[in-house]
Parts: C-alpha cells; structure tokens; sequence
C-alpha cells in the first residue's frame, strides 16, 4: 500500500513515458497496479519499470532500464487499488 509517500506492491499508479525517438519525444500517460499476479494491466515488480516505480513518490521522474534501452517516466498519481 501507498505508504510514507511512496509506490507500494497493490498500488496504483499513473503516468508518463517519454521515449527518444527520431530526436523527439514521444508521450503516453499510462495507469496500471503493481502486482505479482499476471491480471490484465499489471506490471510485474520484477520488470524493469516495476523495479523503477517501487519506492518512488508521485512527481518523481524514474529512468527505466529495459533490455530494449532506456526511458524515462514521470510519476503522476499514485493511490491504493481497492
């Protein structure tokens, strides 16, 4: 749960990646519930961007570091899953 500020396993999460392609940046706001089971929508806490977004804070901006290159993602909303 979302606890002292920070992204928790069960915790819902929104927000922005931005990828470099073609020397712009592209963006897509995403909402999504870290979990370890595979329901539709979650992200896993052993993905790249799982690992990234456990323990940051809404407004944080996080580098993923997935095996196809790396992105950023900025931390919009941050709240329990009910």
């Amino acid at each position: 749960m979302y606890r002292n500020g920070t992204i928790q396993l069960g915790d819902v999460v929104e927000f922005i990646v931005t990828t470099p392609k073609d020397e712009r940046a592209r963006q897509r706001k995403l909402s999504v519930r870290i979990s370890e089971s595979a329901a539709s929508g979650a992200i896993n806490p052993q993905s790249p961007v799982g690992q990234a977004l456990l323990g940051s804070k809404k407004g944080d901006t996080v580098t993923v570091k997935a095996p196809g290159g790396h992105y950023r993602v900025k931390i919009t909303s941050v709240h329990p899953d009910h």
